[in-house]
């Protein structure tokens, strides 16, 4: 498809992508979460209470980073919600990969 080939794609690898924290804007997630209007768009990707869960997992882990399957055993959260919050994280430039 090379209309899409100007939009770079990095496929995640399950459970073992290793991912820190970025120093990144000044709007919290909270605020990104309202300005892209998920919850009125009858549409949510995962819930902004378990991506603000995962980002303090992965500010704890400091520049090393954290596995996404280490994330969800601290949390006790389902493997798949995490890799979901992975992903928003990645898309806003909240979290980088190591």
């Amino acid at each position: 498809m090379d209309y899409l080939s100007q939009f770079p794609t990095h496929f995640m690898s399950h459970d073992t992508q290793i991912c820190k924290a970025m120093k990144s804007s000044d709007i919290s997630i909270e605020e990104m979460f309202k300005l892209r209007l998920y919850v009125s768009a009858g549409h949510q990707f995962e819930t902004v209470e378990t991506i603000s869960a995962v980002m303090s997992q992965i500010t704890k882990s400091g520049t090393q980073g954290v596995a996404i399957d280490t994330v969800a055993a601290a949390l006790k959260i389902n493997l798949m919600n995490v890799e979901k919050a992975y992903c928003w994280l990645l898309k806003y430039g909240y979290i980088s990969r190591v």
